[in-house]
């Protein structure tokens, strides 16, 4: 799934965030009318650009749960942005970004799906002070059976 979307740290300063990943999910427990839980496991890359001078990447990591209702999809998840490199001015930081994250998505016919990703994330890099984001993104991708 690609994504694009917008966010804001806690300085309140808006940017934007370019997002790709895979997002695999199991889905289990499907009653007759279309409803059960998921599991669902995502990795990808992050781009973030705030401003001028501002901009980051880290690789994303994570788990999620939730419900499937008919084409809709539901989840809660968390997980961490591993190798994240953020450049600020002249100074630069490196360390990991853990998040959480909830997620609403739609099948469109039997081949695609949009998601609506919400997420915060706390940077906690050496070399810069640590930040909190918000972020909401919007994915959409094909989908493989």
């Amino acid at each position: 799934m690609f994504g694009l979307g917008g966010g804001a740290g806690v300085d309140a300063q808006p940017g934007i965030v370019l997002q790709g990943e895979v997002y695999g999910q199991d889905m289990e427990g499907g009653d007759s009318d279309g409803n059960g839980l998921l599991i669902g496991m995502h990795a990808g890359t992050r781009y973030w650009r705030v401003a001028d001078t501002r901009w980051g990447l880290d690789v994303p990591i994570g788990l999620s749960f939730g419900a499937y209702s008919g084409p809709v999809r539901t989840s809660l998840g968390a997980g961490t942005g591993i190798a994240a490199l953020e450049l600020r001015g002249r100074d630069m930081g490196f360390g990991i970004t853990p998040y959480a994250n909830g997620r609403v998505g739609i099948e469109l016919g039997r081949d695609w799906m949009t998601s609506l990703d919400l997420r915060a994330t706390r940077a906690v890099l050496v070399g810069v002070a640590d930040r909190t984001e918000f972020d909401i993104v919007l994915l959409v991708g094909k989908r493989q059976r």
